[in-house]
């Protein structure tokens, strides 16, 4: 299961902090196997200004926007232009080939189709039972990932094969949208009681520099939410099915541009 608070109607991206320390304090104090497992914190290296246009205009067509509505934002992302001051005179313009505007009220929702290629990915090996889960009781839904703005917090069980799987997603991501992980702000929590040989293996193969695991860092910002109900049920249900629809498209989409 993926959560991504902030998108959905009646809830807060707050919520999400809470279930990652919680998801953190099962593997720091977990006495059984089922807590053996890994939380892996990522963090993307310049993230607005790494986004493929392609690969953006591509997920929005295949999760079933309209076309001329495609070409509309597309507009509006590609036909920004800079210019550099020197000495209070500002130089030529220039156009960009990639990323959003940082500051844009539409960037960062733009963005969230781009991490939600990683998400698909993620979602798709937990299907095939390649990447475990973590839950934190036997009657507790399984995470696999956390998304806060352009950090994320992956959990897997704690060895070196899923970690290996870890890292052969990340670079499918990475080179299907043009996205790059900071390893120096990377960090990795593993099961308190795991040999510190596995963890060293763990780290090795996730080219992490650190193992002090930073969970302060997570990029989330809260905000007051609007709480009325300003959607149906049945209408959110049917939201939420095109979603999944469109997800399974934009990992087709990945494996593709990749391929």
């Amino acid at each position: 299961m993926c959560m991504h608070y902030s998108v959905i109607l009646g809830r807060l991206i707050t919520d999400n902090a809470i279930i990652a320390f919680e998801c953190l304090h099962a593997i720091q104090q977990g006495m059984t196997e089922r807590n053996n497992f890994c939380a892996y914190k990522l963090d993307l290296s310049k993230a607005y200004d790494r986004v493929d246009w392609g690969f953006l205009e591509k997920v929005l067509s295949r999760l079933g926007f309209q076309s001329s509505w495609v070409q509309w934002v597309m507009s509006c992302v590609t036909t920004v232009r800079y210019s550099v001051c020197l000495n209070g005179v500002p130089l030529e313009s220039f156009q960009p080939s990639h990323g959003l505007r940082q500051g844009d009220p539409l960037s960062p929702y733009l963005f969230l189709f781009v991490a939600d290629a990683l998400s698909s990915a993620l979602q798709k090996d937990v299907q095939d039972n390649i990447i475990e889960e973590l839950k934190i009781s036997s009657q507790a839904p399984g995470i696999s990932h956390l998304l806060f703005a352009d950090d994320a917090l992956l959990f897997f069980r704690a060895n070196a094969e899923q970690a290996i799987r870890i890292r052969n997603l990340i670079s499918l991501f990475e080179k299907g949208t043009g996205q790059k992980l900071s390893p120096a702000k990377c960090s990795l929590l593993a099961w308190n009681s795991l040999d510190a040989g596995q963890k060293e293996d763990i780290r090795a193969v996730l080219g992490v520099e650190k193992l002090e695991f930073e969970a302060s860092t997570l990029d989330y910002r809260p905000r007051r939410a609007d709480r009325k109900e300003i959607a149906s049920n049945h209408c959110m249900s049917a939201w939420e099915n095109a979603w999944q629809c469109g997800q399974k498209n934009t990992f087709q989409l990945l494996q593709k541009k990749c391929s």
